[in-house]
């Protein structure tokens, strides 16, 4: 059950084409549970605006510790998933530069638990990971010091 920071990991991002995120999962998942997506900024206290690509994915069975869950086309044609369902709750399509996607449970008006975080350039983002209880290198990952504003990315 997720429940904690760094209960999944972003293993892919891709900000080019149809952008695509992968994340892995380090405790089981239950059907049913939902994690929310959001490129919206944080500012330590909330999301400050509502004009950046936002989606939800549902677990429709259990998924298994270590299993990598796929999230294609958030920009463009049908969102989906590997594993799960996709719903689009806001805008579409990821910022090729300047961008940190951040999933969290509960709501975008009061995210419960923030569970990891990627960007392709922190400082550059507009967001931060004030009072999130992510920190980069350890449950959150910044690209900024291989590659500031990467395009595409992948853990292998």
């Amino acid at each position: 059950m997720l429940s904690a920071a760094g209960d999944i990991a972003f293993v892919g991002f891709n900000a080019d084409g149809n952008d695509n995120v992968a994340f892995v999962t380090f405790v089981p998942i239950a059907s049913g549970e939902v994690i929310h997506f959001s490129e919206n900024e944080w500012n330590g206290t909330g999301f400050v605006d509502a004009n950046e690509a936002t989606w939800s994915w549902t677990a429709t069975s259990a998924i298994a510790e270590g299993t990598i869950i796929t999230i294609d086309n958030i920009g463009a044609g049908t969102i989906s998933s590997n594993l799960g369902s996709m719903t689009l709750t806001g805008n579409r399509g990821v910022g090729a530069s300047g961008k940190m996607i951040y999933a969290y449970l509960g709501t975008a008006a009061a995210p419960t638990t923030f569970l990891t975080a990627i960007t392709n350039n922190a400082t550059g983002s507009g967001g931060t990971l004030t009072n999130t209880g992510l920190t980069f290198g350890t449950n959150a990952v910044d690209f900024t010091s291989v590659d500031a504003d990467a395009d595409v990315a992948a853990y292998t």
